[in-house]
């Protein structure tokens, strides 16, 4: 098989960086091995985290990102895309703009969720640990549950029996104590909770897809209005908002909400999830289903051998149940992840996966190592920022993997968060980072083809 581009990894990040090198007019193919951390993920579209120390917004996803590039501009993946985006007369802002609407089409020409929000605006969405999560765009059935755009609100939030991933009652005190926390209590009339059972459900072990599958059924969808509603008579109050599990169908959430909606007379919000999720497959699914209207090529497989020639990666042997495929390519995206996903491994040393490239940590203030054993990158405390969580490939300003300061392959190039110089979590900016530098990314392998 043969083609001009050739992405590995099928997350946010290779879908971008394969949409991207396709909107340049090159044959793009991609290939996946299977659900990776954006399936993991809560669905959100986080681009970087805007809360203080003390737990105050700061500022807006937008301005906290060109504030990380500016203040890391040599290491940091955000200043990766400004260096780049400079080298095109393009500034990091209209990037960030250009790269999330554009992941946010993806997902639609796949059949996926909506998707509301805006880098310039601060959404506050409550999730499952009890805490207000900082993101700037998300799935349209969170929406309304954006504690800043409340006012005087009365909150319920219903459980189901046999459900654990949903603690109620745990969850609605957190959400109260936390939103005091970040000074927005007022907004806040009252905040209760309940459990109800789930319609023709056995009141133990049940699981989220399940669920999920279930309320795409009219007929348990009414019984479960029935109980919504005997559920809100006995909480004594007259919600505005209902706080419900994620669980509100596999493929259109919005529709189910709707139609709780005009039973129940109040705003019907999925609560954010903090693992492997529905809104999450939801969202990989929707890229998935992207590639082939737009032309794409996807190929299930593993990638297990590789060759070069001179300075360039040729070919890719990929392999699924046995069966190899060999393809020839002029550019190759890697969009494998870190640890979750496999794009790096933690043996005796941390490196990339496929081309076993040493991985770069940065270990303190600006200085990067390569080549540390795992334990090497871990700090004395469970709460520190630990250098193995920066670890990634460093890459120049054309995205192509650099070991040693110099440029590994020609061909080679490298996005979303397999790039070293960002802890992920502690950021919050997963998806911002792999959106970015996979659109970015996809532009210059695309350009490298006729090199």
């Amino acid at each position: 098989m043969r083609t001009e581009v050739l992405v590995v990894g099928s997350g946010m990040a290779g879908a971008m960086a394969a949409h991207s090198a396709r909107a340049e007019g090159r044959e793009v193919t991609l290939v996946s091995k299977g659900y990776g951390a954006t399936a993991l993920s809560g669905g959100g579209l986080d681009l970087q985290g805007t809360l203080s120390p003390g737990g105050r917004i700061r500022s807006t996803p937008a301005e906290a990102a060109i504030v990380q590039a500016d203040e890391n501009r040599e290491h940091h993946p955000y200043g990766l895309v400004q260096r780049w985006g400079q080298e095109n007369n393009l500034d990091l802002a209209g990037i960030i703009n250009r790269s999330l609407q554009a992941a946010v089409e993806v997902v639609v020409s796949g059949g996926g969720p909506r998707y509301q929000g805006e880098p310039s605006r601060t959404l506050l969405l409550p999730n499952v640990a009890g805490t207000w999560k900082d993101t700037c765009f998300c799935q349209e059935t969170m929406l309304e549950s954006d504690l800043l755009s409340m006012e005087d609100a009365k909150i319920l939030v219903v459980g189901v029996r046999g459900y654990s991933d949903f603690p109620a009652e745990f969850i609605a005190r957190s959400l109260e104590h936390t939103a005091g926390v970040l000074g927005e209590k007022d907004r806040i009339h009252s905040l209760k909770s309940c459990t109800v059972s789930f319609p023709k459900a056995q009141e133990m072990n049940l699981v989220s897809f399940r669920l999920a599958d279930d309320l795409e059924d009219g007929k348990i969808r009414g019984e479960l209005k029935e109980t919504l509603s005997g559920a809100i008579r006995d909480s004594g109050t007259t919600p505005t908002h209902l706080f419900l599990p994620a669980v509100l169908g596999r493929k259109d959430p919005s529709s189910i909400a709707r139609d709780l909606e005009e039973d129940m007379g109040c705003h019907v919000c999925e609560v954010m999830p903090t693992r492997a999720s529905v809104p999450g497959y939801r969202l990989f699914r929707a890229l998935e289903e992207s590639f082939e209207p737009a032309g794409i090529n996807y190929e299930y497989g593993e990638v297990v051998e590789w060759e070069k020639e001179d300075r360039r990666v040729v070919s890719v042997g990929v392999s699924r149940s046995g069966r190899r495929t060999d393809i020839e390519f002029k550019s190759i995206v890697l969009a494998t992840g870190k640890l979750i996903g496999g794009g790096l491994t933690a043996g005796d040393v941390v490196k990339e996966t496929i081309f076993s490239l040493p991985a770069e940590a940065i270990c303190s203030g600006r200085e990067t190592k390569t080549g540390l054993p795992p334990y090497k990158l871990l700090g004395k405390d469970i709460f520190d920022d630990h250098p193995l969580f920066h670890a990634g490939v460093f890459c120049d300003n054309e995205f192509r993997i650099r070991v040693d300061g110099r440029v590994a392959y020609e061909n080679l190039f490298a996005c979303g968060v397999l790039l070293g110089g960002a802890n992920n979590a502690r950021e919050k900016n997963g998806m911002g980072i792999a959106a970015t530098t996979g659109y970015a990314a996809g532009k210059c392998a695309a350009g490298a083809v006729g090199l």
